[in-house]
């Protein structure tokens, strides 16, 4: 623990001190080695991208490492909106009008944790539905999420819970490709691979009647694309597949390292 502290406090300080770009570098410079010597985490994402007949890629690692250091760099710093471009952003604002239950709907691609900082940074009120980890470095991403006023709710809480959340105005943010021992699944081909992904933020849709909103980050030209597109009238595999079109454009920004993926490594 303490060699841990003394790397995040060794981290921040040069977050306070380099600029976004030399700290980008330095991470990426950093995963190269991480490439080179962590075997586990090297084997996993090879074996997740084997499966879907996909050659690993070293791309994989540095686009890994820019989104996570852009993240840490919030720590100290502030975040840079001229860094983002808005695609069809009037469809949130047209869902909201609605005043029903706003739901926004991603998957872990591109950097979609920074993108989320932006849209609550321009004064959108979000609630992000996801699990809670122990490791010792979420302490701090915790605290960086959480910054311009973004609200962490478990996947533990109740539907009642949910419901009183999006009443007030709040838009719920889920990411439907990480499962999670309480929430429902169904099988699924997602990426060519047959598997199973959480079927409870459909059913809440449903239920609540709520208004349906998608995005998804790219980075191109040195800028976090975010892509809105409306969820309303799709079906479950619906939202997959017209997520999984939009990946296979540059399927190295895709998390191959997350809960999902993890699973299917075993």
């Amino acid at each position: 623990m303490f060699n841990r502290k003394i790397l995040a406090k060794v981290v921040f300080f040069l977050t306070d001190r380099l600029s976004l770009r030399s700290f980008i570098y330095l991470a990426r410079l950093y995963s190269l080695a991480y490439y080179n010597f962590n075997i586990k985490s090297k084997s996993i994402v090879k074996e997740n991208m084997k499966k879907i007949h996909l050659k690993f890629s070293i791309k994989q690692y540095l686009n890994f490492a820019q989104f996570l250091s852009e993240n840490i760099y919030l720590y100290n710093n502030e975040i840079d909106l001229s860094r983002f471009v808005f695609h069809n952003l009037n469809l949130l604002d047209s869902a909201l009008r609605l005043k029903n239950p706003v739901f926004l709907i991603s998957v872990h691609y591109g950097n979609w944790e920074l993108s989320g900082q932006a849209l609550v940074k321009l004064g959108y009120r979000m609630t992000v539905m996801y699990e809670k980890k122990n490791d010792w470095i979420y302490e701090y991403i915790d605290s960086i999420r959480v910054k311009y006023g973004l609200k962490l709710m478990t996947r533990e809480i109740s539907l009642e819970g949910i419901e009183d959340e999006a009443k007030s105005g709040r838009i719920i943010v889920f990411l439907i490709d990480h499962k999670s021992e309480n929430i429902a699944l169904r099988q699924m081909n997602f990426l060519g691979m047959e598997t199973e992904l959480p079927y409870g933020w459909f059913r809440l849709i449903k239920k609540l009647k709520a208004s349906p909103v998608c995005v998804l980050t790219r980075y191109e030209r040195r800028k976090h694309n975010l892509y809105f597109f409306s969820g309303t009238g799709l079906d479950f595999a619906d939202y997959y597949k017209k997520f999984e079109k939009m990946i296979k454009k540059d399927i190295f920004q895709y998390d191959f390292y997350n809960q999902m993926w993890k699973d299917i490594a075993r």
